[in-house]
């Protein structure tokens, strides 16, 4: 599979074995107690990540991470129009318990990569006597 198809994976690095054989190539740092991406540390026992990313065993193709929901009932709900990505390349979701045994997630953090498949950062503000 992997020298002819796109890798969809689900889960983290301890529930998948794919995921923790490539993690040290992507552009994330992933642990039991941190998750790391653009310089911003994250819960992992709160947060998720997605992303899209070239495969590091091949990169002719892809690897999709998902370790969250990118859709909910609303979307569900109706019609199908509202199926479609709305995360950009890589995203940290945060999950909040709600009653029932439902759960909330919401959007902490998104963006998408360059051409170069790097993360363009903001970059500080430098005022005019060179300090920041």
């Amino acid at each position: 599979m992997i020298a002819d198809k796109n890798l969809v994976l689900f889960g983290d690095p301890g529930s998948n074995a794919v995921i923790a054989r490539i993690l040290e190539e992507l552009p994330v740092k992933w642990t039991q107690n941190s998750i790391e991406v653009a310089g911003k540390k994250y819960n992992p026992a709160q947060h998720g990540l997605s992303l899209i990313y070239p495969n590091p065993l091949n990169p002719n193709r892809y690897v999709v991470i998902n370790s969250g929901h990118s859709m909910h009932d609303a979307e569900f709900i109706g019609t199908n129009a509202l199926l479609f990505p709305r995360l950009g390349d890589i995203a940290v979701q945060k999950f909040s318990a709600q009653t029932e045994g439902r759960f909330a997630e919401t959007t902490e953090w998104s963006s998408l990569f360059n051409s170069k498949w790097k993360l363009d950062l903001p970059k500080s503000p430098v005022t005019s006597c060179g300090e920041k």
